[in-house]
C-alpha cells in the first residue's frame, strides 16, 4: 500500500498518495552500452592522478575532513545558517499534515519547476471532495520536503480536470526598481549664430 499524505483544506483533510512523474517513463531515454570484441559489456574504472592505477567502480567514495585532515563522521555535523544560526530540521510531507494556502496562478507561473507529482487516491469519494476546493482553477501552495531537509521547495497544486497535480522547484525572485514609466528628458536645442562659428577650428 502506498503511504499516503494528509492535505488540509481549510477545516477538511484529505489522504492521497504522491507519485512522481519520471521524464524517462514519459518521453523514454537513451543508455550506452560499451562492449568488448567479444561483446562482454565493459566495467567503468577511475584512473587515479599517478596515472596507472586503476579504481573500479564503487571504489571511491567522498570524504569529509577537518583542518587536520583527519575524517569527520557525518553524524556530528550540524546545519548552519549565512548567519551561523542553528537551521531548523523540515519535517517531510509523510510526518505531518499539509496545510494548502490558497495561491494565484501569477505565483504559479514565477515557479522553476524541478519535479511533478501526481495524486492518487484509494477513495474517489475524497477525490471528489476535493475537487470541489479547486473550482474556478483554483492553485494551492505549501512548501514540500519528499524528506527531512533543512530547506523546503516551494510547491503548488492544482487540478486540470481530471488529475490532480503537485508542481514543485523554487520561486523567482523578480526585483524591479520601479513600476512607473520614466519621462523621457528632453533637452531643447539652443540656436547658434555665424558668428560664433569658427569655421577655422574644423
Amino acid at each position: 500500500m502506498a503511504r499516503l499524505v494528509k492535505f488540509n483544506i481549510g477545516t477538511e483533510s484529505f489522504d492521497a498518495a504522491i507519485n512522481k512523474l519520471d521524464r524517462d517513463k514519459v518521453y523514454g531515454w537513451i543508455e550506452t552500452v560499451a562492449t568488448d570484441s567479444a561483446g562482454n559489456t565493459c566495467l567503468t574504472a577511475s584512473l587515479l592522478n599517478d596515472g596507472r592505477t586503476m579504481v573500479g567502480s564503487g571504489g571511491i567514495a567522498q570524504k569529509t575532513l577537518d583542518s587536520n585532515n583527519v575524517e569527520v563522521d557525518k553524524s556530528t555535523l550540524v546545519a548552519k545558517l549565512p548567519d551561523m544560526s542553528l537551521a531548523v530540521l523540515q519535517p517531510s510531507i509523510y510526518e505531518q499534515p499539509v496545510t494548502l494556502i490558497l495561491a494565484s496562478i501569477e505565483d504559479l507561473l514565477d515557479l522553476d519547476v524541478t519535479a511533478v507529482y501526481e495524486l492518487t487516491f484509494d477513495d474517489l469519494e475524497i477525490k471528489s471532495k476535493m475537487q470541489s476546493k479547486f473550482l474556478g482553477n483554483a492553485v494551492y501552495s505549501f512548501p514540500f520536503n519528499y524528506r527531512s531537509d533543512y530547506e523546503a521547495a516551494d510547491a503548488f497544486m492544482l487540478f486540470n480536470g481530471s488529475v490532480f497535480f503537485i508542481l514543485t522547484g523554487n520561486k523567482n525572485q523578480f526585483k524591479f526598481l520601479t513600476n512607473e514609466i520614466s519621462e523621457p528628458i528632453v533637452v531643447e536645442e539652443t540656436e547658434v549664430s555665424e558668428e560664433e562659428l569658427d569655421f577655422g577650428m574644423l
